[in-house]
């Protein structure tokens, strides 16, 4: 019963959500619309924001996760941005308001853990230090951030399927190759032999 609750609080909130601009929603009208306490509310979340951060971070572990391949840059792409599509609307009542920029920064630091492990495993048989890999996953995580933003602002006048696919052409095999040039450079700046196996980085 007490999940029960909790997810059907979410429900509610999203369907306000898809009509109505976040700086206009309330926990007293979410109260109302879905019949329950303050205290109910209270039990499973601590204010809006925090409601608000229960169904994005639900919605994107359920999008980011269902991309498995660790190769693959491109599947957690057209994972991440088959959520926004999916949620558009929603989506769009949210940034303008005054949680905009926190549910940023959240987000980022949750695609940024996936785009990391994606990194590791790619540069798995570098055997690069740490170091390199989060200065190479921050450079993609940052592109993704940036396709996300740009498709929430003009989605209406971009074709999803072909954005997506134009953008995994980019990337195909870029990560590999990143990491492998990132680890070259790093040695060339610190003097070291070039004849000595990148993996040592």
């Amino acid at each position: 019963m007490t999940h029960f609750t909790r997810e059907a609080i979410i429900e509610e909130f999203v369907a306000m959500l898809k009509t109505t601009p976040l700086d206009q929603i309330t926990v007293s009208g979410i109260l109302e619309v879905c019949g329950i306490s303050r205290s109910t509310f209270d039990y499973h979340f601590h204010d809006l924001y925090d409601l608000l951060w229960a169904w994005i971070e639900e919605e994107s572990t359920n999008y980011i996760n269902s991309s498995t391949d660790l190769d693959s840059w491109q599947d957690l792409f057209k994972s991440m941005l088959k959520g926004v599509e999916n949620n558009i609307e929603a989506i769009g009542h949210i940034y303008p308001s005054a949680y905009g920029d926190r549910l940023s920064r959240d987000f980022f630091a949750l695609l940024a853990q996936r785009i990391y492990e994606i990194v590791c495993w790619q540069g798995r048989d570098l055997n690069i230090s740490d170091k390199v890999t989060r200065e190479v996953a921050a450079f993609y995580r940052d592109i993704a951030l940036g396709f996300i933003l740009r498709y929430i602002m003009d989605h209406q006048n971009i074709d999803t399927e072909k954005y997506i696919d134009d953008m995994s052409v980019l990337f195909e095999v870029n990560i590999w190759c990143a990491l492998k040039k990132y680890a070259v450079a790093v040695r060339e700046e610190n003097g070291w032999d070039e004849t000595e196996k990148v993996g040592s980085i």
